[in-house]
Formats: C-alpha cells, sequence, structure tokens
C-alpha cells in the first residue's frame, strides 16, 4: 500500500496481471518510485488587484472580494506554500461608474481548486472632473410682454460646464441646461 511522501514499488507479476498462455520473463525497470501527497483544505486570506494600470481620467479605483478568505484543495504540500490568493481583475479602457462589479481570474498552482470559483470583485472608482461646452438655443422667458418684433442674435450659445467622470449615468440632466433670457417689463 502507498503511504504519503516517497515510496519504492518492486514491479513483479503480482501487479502485471497477463493471461495465462503467457510467462513474465523480465520487467524492466524492476520498480518505480511513486510520491504521495494527502488531500487536503485550507482557508486563506483572498484580495484583489488590477492587471491594468489606471484608466483615463480615474485618480483611485478600490478593489473590494466579496469574502475576506477563499477555501482552497489540494496536495497538502502545495497548500503549505500558499498563505494568500489574489483575485486579478482586469479593468476597463473607459470607466463612467462610481461603482462596477467585475469578474476575476484566480491563478492557482496545478491540482489545488478554489471554492468559490467565480469571484465577482466590487470596484469603487474616483475620477476626474471633465469640461464639456454644450451648444443651446436662447429662448426668451415671457415673449407675451414684448410689443415690437422679436430678433434673437445669436441665436445659439455655447456653455461650458464641469462634469463629474460618471456624467454618463446624468446624462440625462445635460438636455436640462437651458440659455434663457427674460423679456424686459413694458411701462
Amino acid at each position: 500500500s502507498l503511504e504519503p511522501g516517497h515510496n519504492l514499488i518492486p514491479l513483479n507479476g503480482d501487479n502485471i496481471p497477463i493471461s495465462g498462455a503467457f510467462d513474465i520473463l523480465e520487467i524492466r525497470p524492476a520498480a518505480i518510485e511513486v510520491d504521495v501527497d494527502l488531500y487536503a483544505e485550507k482557508e486563506v486570506e483572498l484580495t484583489a488587484k488590477s492587471t491594468h494600470s489606471l484608466p483615463s481620467g480615474i485618480t483611485r479605483i478600490e478593489l473590494t472580494p466579496p469574502q475576506e478568505t477563499i477555501r482552497l484543495k489540494g496536495p497538502q504540500m502545495i497548500l503549505e506554500k500558499i498563505d494568500k490568493v489574489e483575485a486579478l481583475v482586469s479593468l476597463p479602457s473607459a470607466v463612467h461608474q462610481r461603482e462596477l462589479l467585475l469578474p476575476s481570474f484566480i491563478n492557482l498552482p496545478q491540482g489545488v481548486t478554489a471554492t468559490p470559483q467565480d469571484i465577482v470583485i466590487k470596484a469603487l472608482v474616483e475620477g476626474k472632473p471633465k469640461k464639456i461646452t454644450v451648444q443651446r438655443s436662447v429662448r426668451i422667458s415671457d415673449v407675451s410682454a414684448i410689443t415690437s418684433d422679436l430678433s434673437i442674435k445669436p441665436k445659439t450659445v455655447n456653455v461650458t460646464i464641469q462634469i463629474p467622470f460618471d456624467w454618463d449615468e446624468k446624462k440625462q440632466q445635460l438636455n436640462q441646461i437651458f440659455a434663457i433670457v427674460e423679456a424686459p417689463k413694458n411701462g
């Protein structure tokens, strides 16, 4: 029987079954070496790490795994060398949200498995505000107060505004920017 560690097993007719019509004359090599390791489980620290640099306009990303530890299973001698596992995250090239959920990849030695295997990392993102220019038509607030013909020059204005980096979530708010001129009161 095999024991944990290094085993030398002789090869003979007892461990090479053949039909009764044949006789074994010789076996080479006469023995084989078998290394046996115990199957074990171990709980280790789980961290998250980005595989890329920060995308343009992003100043900071905090990566948080869903749990602090992960359970590993595999050969005991290999598990003894592992004290933490990194969930590797690939960042998108453009980020327009303050919070992301990103799939990760865990690189483990051969023969080692992790539970859970699919880990989604939470990313909290901070970014630089952006400046954009929007063009808007000029509107008069109370046309009924004007008795003469109305002529507007220019008919449009450019409005430069500073927006947060996650402005894609707030695009509809850009449509609420108007250029309104109050009509003078008669009297």
